[in-house]
């Protein structure tokens, strides 16, 4: 099918994201408006937790010929999706990775969520309903860019990754002080509680790093203060919130 970004492979059987796309039309709206404007030509992006490519594919168009997108999907069977939706652009710029980020390289257990298609974990308290476990390579985006992309700059990284936010922001702190690229992040403070993250430790990390932050959640994605994202995630009762950090040093 097509959206208003890109075409995908779009299932209509439980089992994938896309059958949201299916019924909505397109995927994330909001959000996504607000990302459109943060991608520029020649840029290059990290996509964690790309899921069947959603941000990745919208990133591909405008990031155009002489950019990059790194495309980051743990699970085998939803880099299946992602891979045949790559197929799909129009240009060679998006490059998936079967692999996941946190703050060692190595291998993890990743747990499927059978209750929900976009919430494998690498914590099984962090799923709906557990489902198989399959063991997947990782890395730090660190190490990972300075072997795949050493004289490029990182421009935009998206985070959504059940939990794991602070654990892949501690294996990325050389980039993001070196190149202070925009950060669009899911922040779920009980899911980083269960592996042991303080969600307050990383709007820290950001704030000592001269960013200004933006919460998606409230319309118009507005600029908040530091306090007020953290008091909005203690708060307002929603499990997560869409963050995104700013820097512009």
């Amino acid at each position: 099918m097509t959206t208003p970004h890109y075409r995908l492979v779009a299932h209509p059987v439980k089992g994938t994201l896309t059958r949201a796309v299916i019924r909505r039309g397109a995927w994330e709206r909001e959000l996504t408006d607000v990302f459109v404007r943060y991608v520029k030509p020649g840029a290059m992006m990290v996509d964690a937790g790309a899921n069947f490519g959603h941000f990745a594919l919208i990133a591909s168009r405008l990031v155009g010929k002489d950019g990059l997108v790194f495309a980051f999907e743990p699970d085998p069977k939803t880099f299946t999706l992602l891979e045949e939706n790559v197929a799909l652009l129009d240009q060679a710029n998006v490059v998936p990775v079967a692999a996941g980020l946190s703050d060692k390289a190595g291998e993890l257990a990743l747990c499927e969520d059978a209750g929900n298609p976009g919430g494998h974990s690498f914590a099984t308290k962090n799923v709906r309903a557990a489902g198989a476990s399959t063991r997947v390579p990782v890395h730090t985006l660190d190490e990972f860019l300075a072997r795949h992309a050493p004289a490029r700059r990182l421009d935009l990284l998206k985070i959504d990754v059940q939990g794991f936010e602070a654990k892949l922001i501690a294996g990325a702190r050389a980039t993001i002080a070196h190149d202070h690229p925009t950060v669009f992040c899911e922040v779920s403070p009980d899911l980083m509680r269960n592996v042991g993250d303080d969600f307050g430790a990383l709007l820290r990390f950001f704030e000592g790093e001269g960013y200004r932050v933006l919460n998606t959640s409230l319309d118009g994605a507005p600029e908040v203060t530091f306090t007020q994202a953290e008091n909005y995630l203690r708060t307002s009762g929603r499990d997560h919130a869409d963050l995104v950090f700013v820097c512009e040093l």
